[in-house]
C-alpha cells in the first residue's frame, strides 16, 4: 500500500477523512460521484485501503449510464483496482480497467516526470475520471505540495504565484497577455497546443513547459518532451511504436488491462488509434481517432 504510505507521512489530516471512509465501504465496488473534488481523493484513497474497486463519474452522470455500469460490474475481478471512462470511438461508453500495479506506477512515476517536490505550489482543475487525476492531485498530495483544488478559475491564477499549473484547453484561452504566470511551470496536452501557444505561455511569464500525450489507457504520460512542441520522446518504461497507418501502439507497465466487459488484450501491445509521425527519433501527434467522445 505504498501510496497510502506515503499520504500518511505528509498529510495526516487527508489520512483520517480517508480511515472514516473506508470504515464505511462493504461492496466490492464504489461509484463515486460529487461535487466536492476532494471527495474523490478520499475515495481513491478508501478504496486502495480496502481493495474496493474505484469507479469515478462525473457528479450529475445519468441513471441510465449508473445502470450500464451495475450492469457491468458482474464483470470485475480481485486485481482490478479501478475503472475510468474514455473516449467512445466506437459509438459507446468505453470503461478503462487498471490494475494496482498499473496505477501506482503511473502516480509514482508522473511525480518523476513532472519533477515535483514539497515545496512546490499546484493548481489542480481537472476532472477526477481522467489522466489528469493521477498527472497532478494525486502526486501533488503525495509528495506534500501546496495545492489549490477547485474548478478552473482565471481569477485564483492571476491571485498566486503557483509553482505548476497544468496547461488545460480553459488555460489555452486565456493566454491572451493579460494573466502574468510568473514563472510557473506546466504540462501542455500534446493534441491541443500548438508552436504559438508555447510562445504566448512564454511572453506572459511561463517558465519550464512539457509537451506530453497521455490517454485513460495508460494513464500518465507515455510521450513527453521538455521544452519543445515536437519530436516527442516515449518514457524509458514504455515501448512505442507505428503500424503502417500511423497508428500509434504502446506497451509498457501503465496500460490498462482491457475495457470491462471486453475481452482482455490478447496481444501486449495496445493500439491506441491515434495517429503519429516519427520525426528525428521521437514522435509528433498528428490526429485523434475519432472525434466523439463520451464521458461517464
Amino acid at each position: 500500500m505504498i501510496l497510502y504510505e506515503m499520504l500518511q507521512n505528509v498529510n495526516p489530516e487527508i489520512v483520517n477523512h480517508i480511515d472514516k471512509r473506508a470504515e464505511q465501504l462493504d461492496g466490492t465496488y464504489l461509484i463515486s460521484k460529487s461535487e466536492e473534488k476532494m471527495d474523490y481523493v478520499i475515495d481513491f484513497f478508501a478504496c486502495y485501503k480496502t481493495k474496493t474497486t474505484y469507479i469515478p463519474v462525473s457528479y450529475n452522470i445519468s441513471e441510465e449510464i449508473v445502470g450500464e455500469i451495475v450492469d457491468k460490474a458482474k464483470f470485475l475481478t480481485d486485481d482490478i483496482f479501478g475503472v475510468w471512462a474514455t473516449s467512445g470511438t466506437t459509438g459507446k461508453n468505453k470503461m478503462a480497467t487498471h490494475t494496482y500495479s498499473s496505477v501506482e506506477w503511473s502516480v509514482l512515476n508522473s511525480i518523476k516526470e513532472w519533477e515535483y517536490t514539497k515545496d512546490d505550489y499546484v493548481y489542480c482543475c481537472e476532472l477526477p475520471n481522467c489522466t489528469a487525476f493521477f498527472m497532478f492531485t494525486i502526486p501533488t498530495l503525495l509528495v506534500g505540495c501546496d495545492v489549490v483544488f477547485e474548478k478552473f478559475n482565471i481569477s485564483t491564477i492571476n491571485k498566486y504565484d503557483f509553482n505548476f499549473v497544468p496547461l488545460t484547453p480553459k488555460m489555452i484561452e486565456m493566454l491572451d497577455g493579460t494573466e502574468k504566470l510568473n514563472g510557473a511551470k506546466t504540462s501542455i496536452g500534446g493534441d491541443i497546443t500548438t508552436t504559438s501557444h508555447v510562445n504566448k505561455f512564454k511572453s506572459q511569464g511561463g517558465g519550464d513547459y512539457w509537451h506530453s500525450y497521455s490517454c485513460t489507457e495508460s494513464l500518465m504520460p507515455l510521450l513527453t518532451i521538455k521544452n519543445k512542441i515536437d519530436g516527442l520522446l516515449p518514457h524509458p518504461d514504455y515501448e512505442v511504436k507505428l503500424n503502417s497507418k500511423g497508428e500509434l501502439l504502446v506497451k509498457g507497465p501503465g496500460v490498462f488491462q482491457g475495457y470491462l466487459g471486453e475481452p482482455k488484450l490478447n496481444t501486449e501491445w495496445y493500439n491506441t488509434g491515434d495517429i503519429f509521425e516519427e520525426v528525428d527519433g521521437g514522435y509528433n501527434f498528428i490526429s485523434r481517432a475519432r472525434e466523439m467522445v463520451y464521458h461517464l
